[in-house]
């Protein structure tokens, strides 16, 4: 029986099947995870490429002259996954009335006090969305440039060259906090990207307006 309400569950999300809600199909799941797995692979590499002290990095990709050629191959499938991810996502996207509510409560979010108005993604994490997909369309073009450097003209390569590290580093800081958030800050968030489920405890406490949706369907 629970194999039969995951099957049904893989791709139908917001739906509620015995104690749990399904929240992400196993489209946006695994487009996440290839997402991820492919943002550490050209982060890791780029690192190696951005500053001498993580030079040692090229050992895992044997050697600098593999690490420069595959860090581009990396970036591009990073991109690949995005795709997948903007498509499910962009629609629900949208900045509300709510969402500026939240922002002015985000120290209430901080100390994990229950913000009724909030639907299945909060003000933080549209905003997360939105810089990782602006941000990956630069680190994108940046990164053509340098991989492409005579042509284009010098004033791009002067531009390209700064965006593209400055954003590594911003990326860098975001995943970091993202990391954070979903392994340590909210008990239980991970296995929405893993099952595709949350229990209906963790979805009422922290998006409880997207709860009440499902809870009406």
């Amino acid at each position: 029986m629970a194999t039969q309400a995951a099957a049904r569950g893989a791709e139908q999300e917001d739906v509620i099947e015995g104690d749990l809600v399904v929240r992400h199909s196993l489209t946006v799941r695994v487009a996440h995870w290839w997402t991820a797995l492919f943002f550490v692979l050209a982060f890791l590499s780029g690192a190696a490429l951005f500053s001498p002290r993580f030079y040692f990095l090229t050992n895992l990709f044997g050697g600098g002259y593999p690490t420069r050629q595959l860090h581009p191959w990396f970036s591009l499938f990073f991109i690949a996954g995005l795709i997948p991810l903007f498509r499910n996502w962009a629609g629900e996207m949208a900045w509300t009335d709510s969402d500026s509510r939240w922002m002015k409560n985000f120290k209430r979010y901080m100390r994990h006090e229950d913000l009724p108005e909030v639907g299945k993604f909060n003000a933080g994490q549209k905003l997360f969305f939105w810089a990782a997909a602006l941000g990956g369309v630069v680190l994108l073009l940046s990164g053509v440039v340098m991989w492409f450097p005579t042509s284009f003209p010098i004033w791009v390569r002067y531009l390209a060259y700064p965006l593209h590290e400055i954003l590594f580093i911003l990326f860098g800081v975001a995943i970091v906090y993202h990391l954070y958030i979903t392994l340590f800050a909210l008990g239980g968030t991970l296995r929405a990207m893993t099952r595709g489920t949350v229990t209906k405890n963790w979805a009422s406490s922290h998006h409880p307006r997207w709860y009440e949706e499902v809870n009406r369907k």
